[in-house]
């Protein structure tokens, strides 16, 4: 079952969360961590990996604009063996995996740092179930059963599972959730995902269940969605900033009064 009283709890702990970023979407995902009730430090900066991760409880990696240099990747090494001294969770968003250069990129990542969670779309997630997909960019272009596949790539990996579009799961690969709230606004402003990446990371506080917090987290991402959608029709622009409002204003009992879930046992 999932608790939403984690949200209380966000906001008396004030988490610290760090984030490698993309150059595109750093602001906004730093603002919903900020609105939801944590506390957002960006880096690129291999000298600070280990003392800001000694201040985290999470640390999220988005490949969005990693450019696979050498510079980039003892970055990244620095920071995932940091969070591994301070067991502190780690987050991938594997940004259009299935483009060859950025798939070996990946590849080559879990190989050398502890991964935890994995968020991605259907088309990249699919990557890590080892099926063949279609994308394009960014974007995932084509109809896959999102359950099999969370769950398939949950076993695959032995990590928790986020895939997130019209439906999203979460799964360990034994246990999943699955998620109805959405709204066709969310896929249509670009950070939406790179957000919830580190809205993940928000929630994952110490002592919680990883699994239960990722899949609140999702949820906490679905209903702010849906209520800014409401006040927002066809307003791409104007939906981002009440989307914020949105995270800000959640309580336990919007969550438990909106949030459209399912528990099922793989």
């Amino acid at each position: 079952m999932l608790d939403f009283t984690i949200l209380n709890d966000i906001r008396q702990q004030n988490p610290v969360v760090v984030t490698f970023a993309n150059f595109v979407t750093p602001q906004i995902v730093a603002n919903a961590i900020n609105v939801i009730g944590g506390s957002p430090i960006m880096t690129l900066e291999l000298a600070e990996a280990d003392d800001l991760i000694s201040l985290a409880t999470a640390l999220t990696l988005n490949l969005g604009t990693s450019q696979g240099a050498e510079s980039d990747f003892i970055e990244l090494k620095a920071l995932g063996t940091a969070a591994h001294k301070y067991k502190i969770p780690v987050i991938l968003d594997p940004v259009a995996v299935n483009v060859p250069f950025r798939s070996q990129y990946v590849k080559k990542l879990l190989t050398n740092i502890e991964i935890d969670i994995i968020r991605g779309n259907a088309s990249e997630i699919a990557f890590f179930a080892e099926i063949n997909a279609k994308s394009r960019g960014i974007d995932a272009v084509e109809e896959l059963d999102s359950v099999s596949v969370a769950i398939q790539a949950a076993k695959k990996t032995g990590k928790i599972i986020a895939l997130t579009g019209r439906i999203d799961v979460i799964t360990d690969g034994r246990t999943t959730y699955v998620i109805h709230n959405n709204t066709q606004l969310l896929a249509t402003n670009v950070g939406s995902g790179d957000m919830l990446s580190s809205l993940i990371g928000t929630f994952l506080l110490p002592g919680v269940p990883r699994l239960q917090a990722v899949a609140t987290a999702v949820l906490a991402m679905g209903v702010a969605g849906e209520l800014a959608a409401q006040k927002t029709p066809n307003q791409p622009g104007s939906f981002s900033n009440v989307l914020l409002d949105e995270l800000y204003q959640l309580t336990p009992t919007k969550l438990t009064e909106y949030g459209k879930w399912d528990l099922v046992n793989a």
